[in-house]
């Protein structure tokens, strides 16, 4: 939608330039249209962009943000997609679905936009009720899928997690024994092909376990967790999942059994056994003293510590290490702000030289955009890491993909915080659709999505 604007030409001229000041004037059609809250006109605008490309906001930079009231920023994105969206938010679903249809049914799509518009459509389907046809689809979808050459073990795996995806779907429609024949099939397929010490065949037996905890099957769950820590445990394995994943998975699969003693018994060795195999960073006790120095008042000093710390060549990008930093700028954030902000922005730059612009990176700006908005109350600053967060996912992985979801509900809890409720529903809706196609509609991050969704629509009277 931005580019619709941008090519008139009084815009021509700002868009060449790298950082751009967004004004109201810029803005003018959205704020008229907000302001006085019509969603004829809004609709009509939005089918004003229609046949424009992506835009393409690589060489822009927003270093002004501006809100319309309470109410939500429009959508962002690939034409299309915002109409459907617009009308998927006001419960226009016959719509949007048709906009979905319409995307796909286009003869100049090439493979890979093929299979994401069939992506798109499953998951609207999915969280829409149709789950026969979601179905329908996502067997289309594996069968595009299987006629492309398989070169890559990524590109094989690609096509086994679209027939997890359809067994998660199966079982979201009641037909979990069809998702439990589906995925033991590809699980023989991969031992007869590939042996039983096998990637391959550790892919389909953790797929497997997974769509048979979520179905809550859980004899064979626990058949397939026990298996998981054989194949872990074995020194000649090729394994996909490590033994002290394996022995939580069990931990959780039993706890759901009821057997809460042999439940704790697991998890307390998996415990110990992530303790033993890493060991306490030197930056443990730095930071101990780092906190002990802002107890005594003196925050300066702790901030020079923690400088050190992020330039030892010694550190990495160690999970302790960052919690170390986290830890030390919350220690601030009450009464020392700015030193809080310093140390934030000392974690930020080491965790960007030692992740460079990987998917790791993304957690990371998340936490800290986290940080930002809910410590420090700079809300600018966080939607700038999100911002980066966001391009990072599209560019590695997708907007379909694991690594957008933490970014989403960020971006949900920063738009409730600076407008209101309705301006994190679109983002709230974005999640679930993810969710569905990642974890099936009856998972639990679908049900919080949901309860998060039900509690902003009763701020609002709805």
């Amino acid at each position: 939608m931005l580019k619709a604007f941008y090519e008139t030409p009084s815009r021509q001229k700002i868009a060449r330039h790298r950082r751009v000041r967004c004004t109201s004037r810029s803005f003018k059609p959205w704020r008229s249209f907000v302001n006085s809250r019509d969603p004829d006109s809004a609709e009509s605008l939005y089918r004003m962009t229609i046949g424009y490309p992506s835009p393409d906001l690589s060489a822009v930079k927003m270093i002004q943000t501006l809100f319309f009231g309470k109410q939500p920023r429009p959508f962002v994105g690939e034409p299309g997609s915002s109409m459907a969206a617009f009308y998927t938010n006001h419960g226009r679903f016959k719509e949007a679905e048709a906009i979905y249809r319409e995307r796909l049914a286009q003869q100049s799509l090439n493979t890979e936009e093929r299979l994401s518009a069939m992506t798109q459509l499953v998951g609207f389907l999915s969280a829409h009720g149709d789950k026969a046809g979601a179905i329908a689809l996502q067997e289309q979808l594996i069968t595009l899928r299987g006629e492309q050459p398989m070169t890559t073990p990524e590109l094989r795996d690609r096509l086994a997690q679209e027939r997890y995806v359809l067994a998660n779907l199966k079982v979201d429609a009641g037909q979990s024994d069809d998702a439990r024949t589906l995925l033991a099939s590809d699980l023989q397929q991969a031992e007869a092909q590939h042996g039983r010490n096998s990637p391959e065949y550790g892919e389909a037996l953790n797929y497997f376990f997974e769509n048979s905890f979520y179905a809550k099957d859980l004899d064979l769950a626990e058949k397939l967790a026990r298996e998981e820590i054989e194949r872990a445990e074995a020194s000649d394995a090729s394994e996909r999942v490590g033994l002290v994943a394996a022995i939580f998975r069990l931990s959780d699969v039993l706890r759901e059994q009821g057997k809460i003693g042999e439940s704790d018994d697991l998890r307390k060795r998996g415990i110990d056994m992530n303790r033993a195999a890493f060991p306490q960073a030197p930056s443990t006790a730095q930071f101990a003293v780092a906190e002990k120095l802002v107890a005594e008042g003196k925050p300066r000093e702790a901030v020079w510590l923690a400088r050190q710390i992020s330039e030892s060549p010694a550190q990495s990008d160690r999970q302790d290490e960052q919690f170390g930093f986290h830890h030390l700028a919350q220690s601030l954030a009450s009464e020392q702000k700015a030193d809080a902000a310093e140390v934030a922005s000392i974690a930020l730059s080491a965790g960007e030289r030692r992740m460079k612009d990987s998917p790791r990176l993304v957690r990371h700006l998340t936490d800290w955009a986290n940080f930002y908005r809910g410590m420090l109350g700079q809300k600018d600053r966080a939607g700038d890491l999100l911002t980066r967060a966001e391009a990072i996912v599209r560019a590695c992985c997708g907007i379909v993909s694991l690594e957008m979801q933490p970014v989403l509900q960020e971006r949900a809890w920063l738009e409730d915080s600076i407008a209101g409720p309705a301006a994190s529903i679109p983002y709230l809706e974005q999640m679930r659709t993810l969710q569905i196609s990642l974890y099936g509609a009856r998972s639990q991050a679908v049900e919080q999505t949901n309860r998060e969704l039900a509690k902003a629509n009763a701020r609002l009277g709805r």
